[in-house]
């Protein structure tokens, strides 16, 4: 059985954002997942990293569809990690 509150916990955690491109590998280096948390934590990145939310022009509005998108999609993610998501995607993706 998955664990989603880890996985929210470890993605809220992230403090860092001085080192964004580090997001992901502490999210995936968090001692509490196992496997099968970090393969869904994985494939939530990848969610977030989607094209269908970043064709704007407006970063803001990518943001928010990217919020939106990963809390439809992922109904048990916390308000917390859709913007923690979000916000790392952001750095990567413009």
């Amino acid at each position: 059985m998955t664990d989603t509150t880890k996985i929210n916990q470890a993605i809220q955690s992230f403090s860092d954002w001085s080192f964004p491109w580090k997001f992901m590998e502490n999210i995936v280096a968090e001692a509490e997942l196992g496997p099968f948390e970090k393969n869904l934590t994985q494939a939530v990145w990848a969610e977030a990293f989607n094209d269908k939310y970043w064709r704007s022009e407006q970063l803001a509005e990518c943001i928010e569809l990217t919020e939106i998108g990963l809390a439809r999609k992922y109904p048990w993610l916390s308000t917390k990690s859709c913007e923690n998501l979000a916000r790392a995607a952001s750095y990567q993706r413009k």
